[in-house]
């Protein structure tokens, strides 16, 4: 028997990607190292300028323990702190070896599982999420069209800190038209959806610390404009007919739930991410789809395409979009 326990310990406040992306990090972990899992339960978030009502941690929690039993153990003994920051993941796995000599139960306490993860992708690569795809969202569409989603993330990232994580409408518009001109010519119906994110008319006040950081970073930040002497307003490119019709094709879905937001991502055909946690686990979960990834900070993994190398040749020879159109067309 594994007497040796993971136990993920988060961050106090936090966006709701970045805290299902740690819990599914951790948990890739746990299974390389065939140890028991054990995680708290998303409480606080940060909400990111969203409205906090477009929020339901009681789904967030419940896709968590169905896909993630949590371990819980009153009898362990012994807490055995990983400092990953520092360590190789062979040191994790030669102490994890170690726990299971003696005959207390250890638990190994990891806050940023993600360093590893990001370094051995390969732990992701092996999590199975194959039986999620219409287990929580009930997303209808009709079965002979091609789902195809974006994530255009907007709202914080318009202040200067988060610049490294935009991408224009132009770079979605792109993408979008290349998919687009090659179902057409293959006589293939899709539907084009754009989940929009909540609360992008917020108003923040002048003292928030984020207004705070974009100013001392960019003063003439042109996405931030002053409203009176104590607010803010950001502000984002919009999509037109003449600039960026492809995207004027799709249904901009402005309902303000996250959660249903989701669903879409991880139940599409064709999903186009964002630089964003939230976009990462999502595709994650989406196994049947095809992925396109633009390169940040989590790795790519080996089913999804390059966005900057994209090409329209690639969708028709995905074994993903083959599988799809075998089943539906």
């Amino acid at each position: 028997m594994d007497r040796s326990i993971l136990k993920l310990r988060q961050p106090v406040f936090d966006g709701i990607g970045a805290q299902m992306h740690r819990i599914i990090a951790a948990r890739a972990i746990a299974e390389a190292f065939n140890m028991n899992f054990s995680y708290d339960k998303i409480g606080e978030f940060d909400n990111q300028i969203f409205n906090a009502n477009s929020v339901r941690l009681s789904s967030w929690n419940s896709l968590l323990e169905e896909l993630f039993p949590s371990f819980y153990e009153e009898s362990a003994r012994g807490i055995f702190e990983v400092n990953h920051k520092n360590q190789r993941h062979l040191a994790l796995f030669l102490k994890t070896r170690i726990s299971r000599i003696g005959s207390r139960r250890l638990v190994h306490v990891i806050d940023s599982p993600h360093i590893i993860t990001n370094k051995h992708s390969s732990m992701l690569e092996n999590l199975d999420f194959s039986d999620l795809r219409s287990n929580y969202w009930g997303v209808k569409h009709k079965r002979n069209e091609v789902k195809i989603v974006l994530h255009i993330r907007r709202g914080e990232l318009g202040l200067s800190q988060f610049k490294d994580r935009y991408l224009s409408l132009s770079y979605y518009e792109n993408i979008l038209r290349s998919i687009v001109l090659n179902l057409e010519r293959l006589s293939i119906p899709f539907n084009i959806s754009i989940p929009v994110d909540p609360g992008q008319d917020s108003i923040l006040d002048a003292n928030d610390p984020k207004i705070v950081d974009s100013l001392r970073l960019d003063s003439t930040n042109p996405n931030l404009i002053r409203v009176d002497h104590n607010r803010y307003r950001i502000i984002h490119e919009e999509p037109t007919y003449s600039k960026t019709p492809y995207l004027m094709r799709g249904e901009w879905i402005e309902t303000g739930d996250l959660w249903e937001d989701f669903g879409r991502f991880v139940n599409s055909d064709i999903f186009i991410m964002s630089k964003s946690s939230l976009s990462y686990v999502a595709a994650m979960l989406n196994r049947k789809g095809l992925v396109l990834y633009p390169e940040f900070w989590h790795p790519k993994l080996s089913r999804w395409i390059l966005s900057d190398q994209f090409e329209p040749r690639l969708l028709s020879s995905s074994v993903h979009f083959k599988r799809w159109t075998s089943e539906n067309l």
